[in-house]
């Protein structure tokens, strides 16, 4: 160690003293050689100015004489061209001009001459300049005096002076004229200037003047010198070189003696080099291949030592071992770590890890995606700042579970009903339980929480329950439905029977009229609620869509608040559509319905149709929707409500999606629109603002047939017949109304109040009974039951089935096994008489 540091001290005391002998040398010989080159400088730029002057002299010398001309004075006031030559035209080669121009006293320029041999010059670039603009603007500057100016041919230099007589000596009086000539420098000039001043010129701009001072060469003095315009700008840089021998000597001596210092001194650090590698840098590089490689077994020759590089290699050798047991176990925890967030991860629940202060040190992505929280920016900070769970029912806070686990070390659970909150807004229903986390000794170091997304569950559950509510509220309707029709079919029959007591011109046929027609419409509103319960699959049969569109405006004229205008606007020139009418009431009902709960404060309700045609490209952009090019009807329904904003929109088809208040509305009346539309190869799309109302389009494709008036209208002539008729029924009222209409229309009638009686006399009187009126709901035995019996005694038995409730399936059943026909209550007179008559035709 003592030698290294020997070495490194002489080699720095040689090397200062070096370096402080070349600085003196270098710096005294660049002082003489700077005082020597600063006056060459100054000297020949004196004679470079002054042989400059004198080439110029000659050009000022022609423009004041003649300036100052009388002849000069007189032509300009009578101009005469081929004076202009006779006297000028051996001027330009006597004073070695290019040219010359005579201006009268308004700056109008009289004549030019120019130098027939005038030649561009190819050193400059620059645009030209009109010389007599140039004249006009000297008008207000010096005169007397040269300057630079640039136009087609290149650099000139002009020399101006107004003109005046000769008796005005002092030339203070008034312009006459003005005359200007000039010369340009161009190569032959230059080459002149060369010449005379035995130095290089190069010509060039003020921003290059630097890279062509860098171009000059040892031995040689560097002159700059710039010239301007009449308006003071540089427009001309002259690079002047010329060679001087002393100089060029002087900077070879002082460049021979720096190289035999520079010598010297690269000898002195090789030798001190060489001492230093087999001292120093042969062991430091035998450390550095062992450091590198991790390879100590180079380090054997190298400990046997007793330098301190010695004992650096043995340090080294144990460093190697602690560093390979360190690096094996961090092997074995990074494999550790690796399991268990690959675990972590592939868990489908959401799963959170605290320290015992509760502050997050592991989230995996689910807990990531349920919290819109990613971890890096969870980590450290408190659980509860990151996790809003809250009561589903009453919406507070719910209790910590972390708290809870801290405080009784055992596994807990969420109650029912509880949700978490995400940042976003989103809610989630969750299940979680929270569990120790233990070490090896029992010591409590956290808390783990596991956290299932089970909204999708939840969701299902509520629609099965929604369903099953809705089925029982079906069942409930069909019921209601079959009750109600049976007393419709009482006052109907008693309607019917009074009328055959009543003459046509009596009075009290209005009051049966009356009867009759109200009858009907509480007759449509009972088979509304049989369509909702029997859930059938829908009709497809030509329908007036108008007619469709004026029963549910009646409808709603007496159901929603009256401060709401329902305006229809129905253009369509054509309205019949494809489809079942009942569930496209529905529809329309549905919306009209939600549009009035968006006025709770009045507005308008507006209804609109009219025809229009679909291209395929407009098809095929609708892809929700299987709609064909062709003619469509296109239904607006619209209103003037609180309207919706577009994250609104863009959910009000999904199923369970309600903006109203809890218990005001299920989130299925679109969506049913949705699939009723959709269902009849329609589309619908819904625009809304909020203050101004929503609007509902809806598209239905155009039927080839038309619907008249007159179509699938009741019967109303009445059919007589005979035979023996078994009417069964558990309704007494409906027992006598069907016998009194049955012996009216000429049939001999049997009765039985329920199935088991209507066996029993079938049995006795089956030969003698043509066709048996079976009502399908009854106690003890069903209206199906008593038929399949019946089928039993007599094979050919003919059974016209009649109720107020009957599901399509169930009589498209019994159809299939022999059933003659179906009559629904309530019916009349003539419905029946045409149905028995058919039947026992048959």
């Amino acid at each position: 160690m003592k030698v290294f540091i020997q070495l490194l001290i002489v080699q720095a005391i040689l090397l200062a003293g070096f370096f402080l002998i070349a600085m003196f040398v270098s710096q005294k010989a660049q002082t003489d050689i700077g005082e020597a080159e600063l006056g060459l400088e100054q000297r020949e730029g004196e004679v470079f100015d002054n042989i400059v002057a004198f080439k110029s002299s000659e050009l000022g010398t022609f423009v004041w004489d003649y300036s100052w001309w009388q002849d000069l004075v007189d032509w300009i006031d009578n101009p005469d061209p081929e004076w202009v030559q006779n006297q000028f035209d051996k001027v330009l080669y006597t004073y070695n001009a290019d040219f010359f121009c005579i201006y009268d006293s308004s700056g109008k320029r009289l004549t030019l001459t120019l130098n027939p041999d005038l030649k561009p010059l190819p050193k400059t670039q620059a645009m030209p300049l009109q010389l007599d603009e140039i004249v006009l603007n000297r008008a207000q500057g010096d005169w007397f005096k040269s300057a630079f100016e640039i136009d087609d041919f290149g650099i000139k230099e002009v020399y101006y002076s107004p003109v005046q007589p000769q008796s005005d000596i002092k030339r203070d009086g008034p312009h006459l004229g003005y005359l200007a000539a000039g010369r340009y420098w161009n190569d032959a000039f230059i080459d002149s200037l060369e010449s005379l001043t035995g130095a290089t010129i190069l010509v060039t701009d003020s921003n290059n003047i630097s890279e062509a001072e860098d171009e000059g060469w040892s031995g040689s003095v560097f002159l700059e010198r710039k010239y301007k315009d009449y308006a003071g700008n540089e427009v001309l840089t002259l690079g002047v070189y010329k060679d001087l021998p002393v100089a060029g000597r002087i900077i070879t001596e002082l460049t021979q003696g720096r190289l035999y210092l520079l010598l010297v001194c690269l000898l002195v650090i090789t030798m001190t080099l060489f001492a230093l590698y087999y001292i120093v840098s042969r062991p430091l590089k035998t450390l550095s291949i062992a450091l590198e490689s991790g390879n100590t077994s180079v380090l054997d020759r190298l400990q046997k030592s007793r330098s301190e590089y010695g004992s650096l290699a043995n340090l080294i050798k144990e460093n190697f071992l602690q560093k390979q047991r360190l690096q094996e176990e961090i092997a074995y925890r990074r494999e550790s770590e690796e399991n268990l967030r690959i675990t972590l991860d592939s868990i489908g629940d959401a799963v959170i890890a605290t320290d015992t202060d509760g502050r997050i040190i592991r989230m995996n992505p689910i807990a990531e995606r349920l919290t819109g929280c990613p971890f890096e920016e969870a980590k450290a900070k408190p659980f509860s700042e990151i996790l809003n769970i809250v009561d589903g029912r009453t919406r507070e806070k719910a209790e910590s579970s972390v708290e809870k686990v801290l405080a009784t070390g055992e596994i807990v659970g969420l109650a029912e009903h509880m949700i978490l909150i995400s940042r976003d807004g989103t809610e989630y229903h969750v299940a979680d339980s929270g569990a120790p986390i233990r070490s090896d000794t029992g010591q409590t170091m956290g808390v783990v929480l596991v956290f299932r997304d089970i909204t999708e569950e939840y969701g299902l559950q509520e629609q099965l329950q929604q369903s099953q509510k809705m089925e029982a509220i079906g069942q409930l309707a069909g019921g209601v439905a079959h009750d109600f029709n049976n007393m419709l079919a009482c006052i109907t029959s008693a309607a019917e029977m009074l009328k055959l007591h009543l003459s046509d011109k009596t009075k009290l046929m209005r009051y049966h009229r009356m009867i009759m027609e109200s009858t009907e419409r509480a007759s449509g509103l009972t088979q509304k609620l049989l369509v909702f319960a029997r859930k059938q699959n829908p009709s497809s049969e030509p329908i007036d869509l108008h007619e469709i569109i004026h029963a549910t405006v009646a409808l709603l004229e007496n159901t929603i608040d009256r401060r709401i205008q329902i305006k229809m606007n129905l253009k369509a020139e054509m309205s019949t559509v494809i489809c079942d009418a009942s569930q496209l009431e529905s529809a329309l009902l549905n919306l009209c319905v939600n549009a009035s709960h968006a006025m709770p404060d009045g507005g308008v309700l507006g209804i609109e149709s009219e025809i229009v045609t679909l291209d395929p490209a407009y098809c095929e952009a609708n892809s929700p929707f299987d709609l064909k090019a062709g003619q469509h009807i296109q239904i607006k329904v619209s209103d003037t409500g609180c309207g919706m904003p577009m994250d609104v929109v863009g959910h009000i088809f999904e199923p369970f999606f309600t903006t109203k208040e809890q218990g005001k509305g299920t989130g299925l009346g679109l969506s049913i629109v949705f699939g009723t539309i959709k269902q009849h190869n329609g589309a619908i799309t819904v625009y809304s603002e909020v203050g101004v109302g929503t609007c509902f389009h809806i598209l239905l494709p155009l039927a080839d047939t038309f619907v008249s008036a007159s179509e699938n209208t009741i019967e109303s002539e009445e059919i007589h017949g005979s035979g023996c008729i078994l009417v069964v029924d558990d309704e007494p009222i409906m027992q006598h109304t069907a016998e009194d209409y049955l012996q009216h229309l000429g049939y001999d009638v049997l009765l039985a109040n329920d199935g088991q009686a209507a066996l029993e006399l079938f049995k006795d009187k089956h030969e003698t009974i043509d066709l048996v009126l079976l009502d399908m709901i009854m106690p003890h035995m069903s209206g199906r039951d008593c038929f399949i019996e019946m089928q039993k005694i007599d094979p050919k038995v003919k059974v016209v089935l009649s109720s107020g409730f009957c599901r399509d399936e169930d009589i498209n059943e019994l159809m299939d096994v022999g059933l003659c026909g179906f009559i629904g209550k309530p019916y009349r007179t003539a419905t029946l008489s045409h149905v028995v008559s058919r039947v026992m035709q048959a």
